[in-house]
C-alpha cells in the first residue's frame, strides 16, 4: 500500500492545542517560550518537535507513525532542547520523550484543575410554558460553569414538576411540594458525593424558595440566574456589584404581632395595598426589601445575590426575631429573580426560624397562599 504523504505544515488547530496543553512552556526545561525573559518582550521562541521524525532520515522515525502531525507525536520545545533531543536520539528515545510529554502536560493540567472545582449540574423546572426556549438552552450550562471557574464533572440531575391540567392553586403547590421533595431525597446522597453543585432553576417563586430550603444542608451550592439576553443566557453579566438593597418598615401600628409580612420588591414594585387585600381583618407588621434598581436583571452578578442575602438575614429576619419575639409566621410576597429566591430558601435555619408562608402572585387572582416551610418540614 502506498504511504500517504503529508505537508510539512502542522495544522493550525494542532499548533494551538499544543500551545494550550503545554501552557506556553518548553516541555523539557519548562521555561517560557512566548517571552524573551531578559527584555520582557513578547516573542515566539517555540519549536514544534516531532517525537517520531517527519522524514525517514530524521531521528526516531517510525513506519508505524502513520500521521506525524498528530498531537501525541508533537512537543513544544525551546530551540536548545529541540536541538538536544535531535542530536542525541539514542539518549532521547521515543519512549523517554513520550513519558516526558505525558508527565509535563499532566502537571500543567493539575495546576489548572486546582484553580477550578468540578461541579455537578442540578436543573430545576416547574410550570414552564410550551413557548419557553429553556430546552434549547440546556447546552449552555457546561460553558457557563467554565466561565465561572468550574468544570462540569458529567453528573447532571434534573428535577421536573410537570403537573398538567391543574391550575396553580393550593392543590397544585401541595402536589408540587411533595414531588420536589421526593426527587431531591432520591438524589441527595449523590449531591453530597458531588462536592460542588451548580443550580439552575425556573419555576414559580414559592417552588424556587422551597427548592433552596431542601438544599440548605448541602455545603457547596452555586446558584445561577437566567437573563433574557446574551449569548449564554444563564451566565452572570458581570463580576461586580450592580445594585443596592434597602429595607423599610411600612406599617408601625399593628393589630397582631403573631404574624409579620415581608415584601420583596426586587424585580418589580409590589404595592402594600395588594398585600393588605389578602389580610382584611388584620394590620400586620410589614417590611419591604427593595432594590434601588428594580428590573428583571436587578441581580446581575453573584456578588449582588450575596449582598442581598446578607441584607435579608441581618436587616430583616434577625430584626424581626429581636423586635417581634412572639411572631409565629412570616408571610412572603415576592417579585424577585430566581437566584435570590433559591438563596432565600437556602438561608432558612431549620432549628431557629419560624414558619415561612409563601404567597404566589397570579395574574387574575393576585396573591394566593401557596405553601409553607417550617422546621425540618
Amino acid at each position: 500500500m502506498e504511504e500517504k504523504s503529508y505537508s510539512r505544515n502542522i495544522p493550525v488547530i494542532i499548533q494551538n492545542a499544543l500551545w494550550a496543553i503545554s501552557a506556553g512552556r518548553c516541555e523539557i526545561c519548562g521555561k517560557k517560550i512566548y517571552i524573551e525573559e531578559k527584555t520582557n518582550t513578547l516573542v515566539n521562541l517555540a519549536q514544534k518537535a516531532h517525537i517520531h521524525a517527519f522524514s525517514q532520515q530524521g531521528p526516531r522515525y517510525s513506519k508505524s507513525q502513520s500521521n506525524p502531525h498528530v498531537l501525541d507525536n508533537l512537543m513544544l520545545l525551546c530551540m536548545e532542547d529541540h536541538k538536544l533531543i535531535d542530536d542525541h536520539p539514542d539518549l532521547y528515545t521515543a519512549e523517554i520523550l513520550k513519558k516526558q510529554k505525558s508527565e509535563f502536560e499532566a502537571k500543567v493540567s493539575a495546576v489548572v484543575d486546582t484553580q477550578r472545582s468540578k461541579s455537578s449540574i442540578l436543573f430545576f423546572r416547574g410550570g414552564i410554558t410550551e413557548h419557553d426556549t429553556i430546552k434549547q438552552e440546556l447546552s449552555e450550562l457546561s460553558p457557563v460553569l467554565l466561565n465561572n471557574g468550574d468544570f462540569f464533572n458529567g453528573k447532571y440531575y434534573s428535577i421536573l414538576v410537570d403537573i398538567l391540567g391543574i391550575p396553580h392553586d393550593e392543590v397544585y403547590f401541595s402536589i408540587a411540594k411533595q414531588t420536589i421533595k421526593k426527587q431531591i431525597n432520591e438524589i441527595k446522597p449523590s449531591l453530597k458525593d458531588s462536592g460542588c453543585v451548580s443550580v439552575f432553576g425556573l419555576a414559580p417563586s414559592p417552588l424556587l424558595v422551597y427548592l433552596g430550603f431542601l438544599l440548605n444542608d448541602e455545603s457547596n451550592i452555586k446558584v445561577y440566574q437566567r437573563f433574557r439576553e446574551g449569548t449564554l443566557k444563564w451566565d452572570w453579566k458581570t463580576e461586580n456589584q450592580t445594585n443596592e438593597f434597602l429595607v423599610e418598615q411600612l406599617i408601625l401600628r399593628v393589630d397582631s404581632e403573631n404574624e409579620v409580612n415581608i415584601i420583596l420588591s426586587i424585580s418589580a414594585e409590589i404595592a402594600y395595598e395588594r398585600v393588605k387585600g389578602k389580610q382584611p381583618n388584620h394590620t400586620l407588621p410589614t417590611f419591604v426589601i427593595r432594590a434601588k434598581r428594580q428590573a428583571f436583571d436587578a441581580v446581575s452578578s453573584e456578588i449582588d445575590a450575596d449582598i442581598f442575602i446578607k441584607k435579608f438575614r441581618e436587616n430583616l429576619i434577625e430584626k424581626i426575631r429581636i423586635e417581634f419575639p412572639n411572631v409565629k409566621v412570616i408571610n412572603f410576597f415576592m417579585a424577585a429573580p430566581v437566584s435570590i429566591l433559591i438563596k432565600i430558601g437556602m438561608n432558612y435555619q431549620k432549628n431557629v426560624d419560624v414558619e415561612w408562608r409563601l404567597f404566589d402572585q397570579q395574574q387574575k387572582l393576585g396573591f394566593i397562599n401557596a405553601l409553607s416551610i417550617k422546621g425540618d418540614d
